[in-house]
């Protein structure tokens, strides 16, 4: 369990940091930005969560598990086409 969990960290960080940098690159595709912060933001509540797991703490479960549903909302939303849902504080 622990080596998948490595492999998945991994690969969340790998696939943020070239989702930041391609958007660094190309600043007028904002979604792949967003797209890349989820990712970094999914790699940390795998993180948190084991960390929770390790320590048994109850607290850092429901933080873990919280940071978890806000990184795939964040990821479901900017793989959207834009159509009925909100874009910087404006519907579209």
């Amino acid at each position: 369990m622990l080596s998948i969990s490595s492999v998945d960290i991994a690969v969340s960080a790998v696939l943020g940091t070239v989702l930041v940098l391609a958007w660094r690159r190309e600043p007028a595709f904002a979604f792949v930005g967003e797209w890349g912060l989820a990712q970094f933001l999914q790699g940390a509540s795998v993180v948190i969560v084991l960390s929770a797991a390790a320590m048994n703490v109850a607290n850092l479960f429901s933080l873990g598990f919280a940071v978890m549903a806000l990184a795939d909302a964040m990821a479901g939303s900017s793989r959207s086409t834009g159509r009925g849902t909100w874009h910087r504080g404006r519907p579209c």
